[in-house]
């Protein structure tokens, strides 16, 4: 590197004496799992020069290791030197998941010159917003969970910081029950304290990521799941290139995945079938094929290939979301579970007003069940079951039977009229697919957090997130309201105070209103299926 620091690589070429076009991973995580992953040999066999690197202060690499602020010189020093090197052809393409993922974000914004592609996979280039936060709440398990496993491989590790590590990894639902603020990871990890504070504009604004800099123009092939944890951050990422780069050079492919499971056909509790598996269907030789083409300047493929849940189906369209006519329906008297009659999903606002109450309790918090996740913990990512009767402080709407199949691609937005007895609150929201046996399975939710005055009711808007589902005829549109998702999210002190600086967590009672004058309402963006 430029600081005379040395980087580890593993370099997987053909011994035939000519040179190659190289893919390139970047990863803080095991070389031989990163080549097994990207299957390096068969690549190389291709005809590719592939080159395997643990970044900066990881494994056995030198230095010490700045999660994200190290990349973009790191990256560009690594592309420089591919393009030297007597097996390559001086055009560089990069590969990888998740963090291997963010660093072709990085190395892509410092634009070296022989970076030629990259294909960013289940990742995203936001790091506060795509990464840490989701409406302003701290992805709690998440930020836990992979920053013990950061502390436990770090390189600088005592003996006594490998045994606390340990410790603090044998029992993660005691981690996820400690406050932010008194994590041990707040001194087994020099990062931590910057990743807790969402105010510190001095760190996030220092990451180079598409909202801080300006979009690379280079070809992309961004490649995510409907259940992954970043996944609409990846969406906003391609959105942004492709407003901001000429010709076909995007492509999107979107899967019923979750991060963990990364293009299994199963998420969760269903089964998408055979259509939707990735490996059946070599969608990761396909996007090598793609960045091969692009390094030879053929033309390729743009658009969004995106996979419809219900009507397991493919769908190909020139971008990302589709054109949509927005249809709303209105909250109604709710039911517990979906075991009411009566729609309480109506196209209509009812006249006359109303209210429904609910508990927030931090003792006692509603419980992550499945969504878009990346949590060690069961039951972990994707679709489950949420009608089962539980100790859950939820609201539960539906709609009336559909009379025909009903598909939604895009953004679910909602606003809901909402008020607290605290001084700030989230307002949860998770839309379901109602079966007609009673099961409800939640699709995609996001939160709010939001601040209140109290019993003072005020409008929240939420964005639920993307997606494309066909509600099949004779199901129900369902939504679930809640206050808290935990461990998934950090739980709200209901005083204001930022909670991850927060000891303190008060209970709440919570107020939706609806009908009259108020306005509580979700928006689907529906479309027909045959684009």
């Amino acid at each position: 590197m430029r600081d005379k620091t040395c980087l580890a690589a593993d370099v997987i070429v053909a011994d035939d004496r000519t040179t190659h076009p190289v893919l390139l991973v970047r990863t803080p995580y095991a070389r031989a799992e990163a080549a097994s992953l990207v299957d390096a040999l068969g690549l190389a066999r291709l005809g590719w020069a592939v080159v395997i690197q643990n970044v900066r202060g990881r494994l056995d690499s030198e230095g010490s290791f700045l999660p994200f602020l190290q990349e973009p010189n790191d990256g560009a020093d690594t592309v420089r030197w591919c393009c030297e090197q007597p097996w390559s052809n001086g055009r560089v393409a990069m590969s990888g998941t998740s963090y291997a993922g963010f660093t072709q974000w990085s190395c892509a914004l410092a634009r070296p010159a022989g970076l030629k592609a990259i294909s960013p996979q289940i990742t995203a280039s936001d790091v506060r917003d795509g990464w840490f936060y989701e409406g302003g709440a701290l992805r709690h398990s998440f930020v836990q969970s992979w920053g013990l496993s950061l502390a436990y491989t770090d390189s600088a590790n005592t003996k006594e910081s490998e045994q606390e590590t340990r410790r603090w990894a044998a029992d993660l639902e005691a981690l996820y029950n400690t406050p932010p603020s008194r994590s041990p990871l707040d001194t087994l990890l020099k990062s931590y304290s910057r990743w807790i504070d969402p105010t510190d504009e001095s760190y996030w604004s220092e990451i180079h990521d598409l909202q801080n800099c300006r979009p690379p123009e280079i070809p992309a092939y961004h490649l995510t799941g409907w259940y992954d944890i970043f996944c609409e951050a990846s969406l906003r990422d391609f959105v942004t290139m492709q407003n901001n780069n000429v010709g076909n050079t995007q492509r999107l492919v979107v899967g019923p995945w979750t991060h963990s499971a990364f293009l299994v056909q199963q998420t969760g509790a269903l089964d998408h079938g055979l259509i939707a598996n990735g490996f059946v269907h070599d969608v990761m030789g396909e996007m090598h094929s793609w960045l091969r083409r692009t390094l030879n300047d053929e033309p390729v493929e743009g658009g969004a290939r995106v996979f419809v849940m219900g009507s397991r189906v493919w769908r190909e369209m020139p971008t990302w979301p589709p054109a949509a006519e927005s249809h709303r329906l209105h909250l109604s008297v709710p039911g517990l579970h979906g075991s009411q009659s009566e729609p309480s999903l109506t196209m209509r606002p009812q006249e006359i007003a109303g209210q429904d109450h609910f508990d927030y309790e931090p003792t006692n918090p509603v419980r992550t069940n499945g969504g878009r996740t990346l949590d060690p913990m069961l039951p972990g990512a994707g679709s489950f079951d949420q009608s089962l009767p539980g100790d859950r402080d939820v609201l539960f709407y539906t709609s009336e039977v559909l009379a025909q199949d009903l598909t939604v691609m895009g953004m679910i937005r909602a606003e809901i009229t909402f008020a607290t007895t605290g001084e700030a609150a989230d307002v949860a929201l998770t839309l379901l697919d109602v079966y007609p046996d009673g099961r409800a399975f939640n699709l995609v939710g996001s939160t709010q957090r939001a601040k209140f005055v109290p019993h003072r009711p005020q409008i929240v808007e939420v964005f639920l997130g993307s997606i494309a589902v066909t509600f099949k005829r004779g199901h129900r549109i369902g939504l679930q309201v809640a206050s808290s998702n935990f461990p998934h999210l950090d739980l709200n002190p209901s005083t204001g105070q930022c909670s991850t600086k927060a000891v303190t967590f008060v209970a709440a009672r919570q107020t939706i209103y609806r009908g009259g004058q108020s306005r509580s309402f979700i928006e689907l963006p529906v479309v027909s299926l045959d684009l």
